[in-house]
């Protein structure tokens, strides 16, 4: 009477065929897993300087009163004064209190940071905003070169 099951060759053959598959699948999803997150980070650094234009739009370039015209230079700081051009800056935080932004976040991190722009004398606009976020081990290039205490 033959008995039923599998040989050990044969579970061998299949734990080692299992292992190999694994070898290959756990890296690519890492990978994806990683991919997702910085395709967030970069959709969260498009919201930070959407939510930043429309704060400088609101205190500095369309001003509602002359309150709002006064608040410019305090909650849009000036960093610093070089050829005409006026550099200023938004604080991450400042977007958040003032809800025009949810927190950022780089999965359960908590982002920090700022947008900086420049202004021209010319046509007293700030153009070429940038966002620089900081979040646990992920940064944007630059974010501390610009001396911004955030």
């Amino acid at each position: 009477m033959k008995k039923k099951g599998f040989t050990l060759v044969e579970l061998l053959a299949v734990i080692a065929l299992l292992g190999i598959l694994v070898l290959f699948a756990v890296p690519n999803v890492m990978k994806l897993f990683k991919s997702s997150k910085d395709e967030t980070m970069i959709t969260q650094e498009a919201n930070t300087l959407d939510a930043a234009n429309l704060f400088v739009n609101d205190y500095c370039v369309h001003p509602i009163s002359k309150v709002y015209r006064d608040l410019c230079t305090s909650v849009v700081p000036v960093l610093s004064e070089d050829s005409g051009n006026q550099k200023r800056y938004v604080l991450v935080s400042t977007l958040i209190a003032n809800k025009y932004i949810d927190a950022v976040k780089y999965g359960q991190i908590d982002c920090r940071g700022y947008v900086l722009y420049d202004k021209s004398t010319k046509d007293l606009k700030f153009t070429n905003g940038k966002a620089y976020l900081k979040c646990g081990g992920y940064q944007t290039d630059g974010v501390d070169d610009n001396g911004i205490t955030y």
